[in-house]
């Protein structure tokens, strides 16, 4: 595996994983400020129903129908109202009474034919106001909220690994240079290799190849030498031995 291969894995494997703790932070984060929110709504609606019926006569609400007082329905949002006595005073649906009876004061789960509610009762003079919503359609409206977040994420994450190729083949490009000058040199080439514009931490490895490379010319020069030597030394025998056998064809 190559030097760039590497640093790309490792580096991009570090920052996916960053990235991917950070957006499970923020989306937890996110969750339970949303469960928050929707729980606000909820209690926020049951007090908005009970000031409305405390501003009704006591007469009317008491002895008004189930239709008179029927609740207009609430886009995702269903809602009870019981008198002192347990009598259902006023409701936005008529099938779910069993989700919307009467309980204790608070937040609370209730389930029915496989659906789950988040429910909330709410007390004010002495009447129950009991609100909820679906949490299949809370899940859904959180489903498109983690779509919209999670956008960034992928992006800057794209970016992040774009950027990363570009910085890591950027950074090597001198050392790329390096190896192709080498490869381009003949085996006779010994001249030192040039240092100037390269990194800081490429210079150290050029200067100890350049001490090799005049190491070996003066290694390489002392040979020569010592060869020249030698052939000179062994020049002069021959050229004795040789006139001796002129002078015995002579004879």
């Amino acid at each position: 595996m190559s030097l760039r291969t590497r640093l790309l894995l490792t580096l991009g494997l570090t920052l996916a994983l960053l990235w991917s703790m950070a957006a499970a932070w923020l989306m937890r984060d996110l969750e339970a400020q949303f469960v928050e929110t929707l729980d606000q709504r909820l209690a926020q609606s049951a007090r908005m129903v009970a000031g409305l019926m405390a501003q009704l006569p006591e007469e009317v609400w008491l002895e008004a129908d189930q239709r008179a007082l029927s609740i207009p329905p609430i886009e995702g949002l269903a809602c009870q109202v019981h008198s002192p006595r347990g009598e259902i005073m006023a409701r936005t649906h008529t099938n779910l009474e069993t989700i919307l009876a009467a309980g204790e004061r608070g937040h609370a789960y209730r389930e029915e034919n496989g659906v789950t509610w988040r429910v909330f009762t709410y007390e004010r003079g002495g009447l129950t106001i009991t609100t909820a919503d679906r949490m299949d359609e809370r899940n859904q409206l959180l489903a498109e909220v983690f779509k919209v977040a999670v956008v960034p994420f992928a992006v800057a994450l794209l970016g992040s690994m774009v950027a990363l190729w570009f910085g890591v083949v950027r950074g090597l490009a001198p050392l790329s240079r390096l190896r192709r000058s080498l490869g381009r040199r003949h085996a006779e080439a010994l001249a030192p290799l040039p240092t100037r514009g390269l990194p800081r931490e490429l210079r150290p490895l050029v200067e100890t190849l350049n001490g090799l490379l005049a190491r070996i010319e003066e290694a390489i020069q002392r040979e020569q030498r010592f060869t020249n030597d030698a052939a000179h030394e062994f020049k002069t025998p021959l050229t004795a031995i040789k006139t001796h056998l002129q002078v015995a064809q002579r004879v």
